[in-house]
């Protein structure tokens, strides 16, 4: 031990509880942004692995893409086959929230499903991550039985912003009886067109 160490020990025992507090903050700091989230990751895909709960792989779906994780597309395109309608709905949901464009033409299987629901997370999806593959497929759906599915088409359209298909939504606003959304369909073809909303 050096002189100015034995003449001032407090001194000494200051830096070694200095560095024990670096040590132990980066450990902290590893395990609540590294080690928990690594673990948090592992348990949701377990779940949506092996859960015979529909509803619990369903929030496990959602949970995991929060995260926002590339990676973790493979998983949720498995699920749009599930048996469960809340299964697929919620894989569709989270392909969505991916911007996981690879994902176009499994969700756009999805777009004959026979849960309406379904079909409406699956073709807001589309939209979302901009799917120009898909824009057929929606434009057959714009007369789909379900006005929720319908009035997503019209908007994955416009999302995507293939501007073929303003001709399209002007032909199918002469279609419609309910004056509201007639409206906003004339609207989202003025917006595909020019860029701008109607005043």
């Amino acid at each position: 031990m050096g002189a100015d160490q034995a003449s001032n020990p407090w001194g000494a025992r200051v830096a070694v509880g200095v560095i024990m507090l670096i040590l132990i903050g980066g450990g902290v700091y590893y395990y609540v942004n590294v080690m928990r989230p690594q673990s948090e990751i592992a348990g949701l895909k377990k779940t949506i692995e092996t859960a015979a709960n529909p509803m619990a792989k369903a929030q496990a779906i959602r949970e995991l893409a929060n995260k926002k994780d590339p990676d973790t597309a493979p998983i949720f395109i498995k699920r749009l086959d599930d048996a469960d309608a809340a299964v697929r709905r919620a894989a569709a949901d989270a392909l969505g929230t991916l911007g996981q464009k690879t994902a176009a033409e499994p969700l756009m299987g999805l777009l004959a499903d026979k849960d309406p629901k379904v079909r409406q997370a699956a073709v807001t999806a589309l939209g979302l991550i901009k799917a120009q593959s898909a824009v057929d497929s929606i434009v057959k759906i714009l007369n789909d039985k379900d006005a929720g599915v319908q009035r997503e088409a019209v908007f994955a359209l416009v999302r995507i912003g293939d501007k073929s298909a303003v001709e399209t939504l002007k032909k199918y606003s002469k279609t419609l009886k309910d004056m509201d959304f007639k409206r906003t369909v004339d609207e989202m073809a003025i917006f595909l067109e020019t860029g701008q909303m109607p005043r």
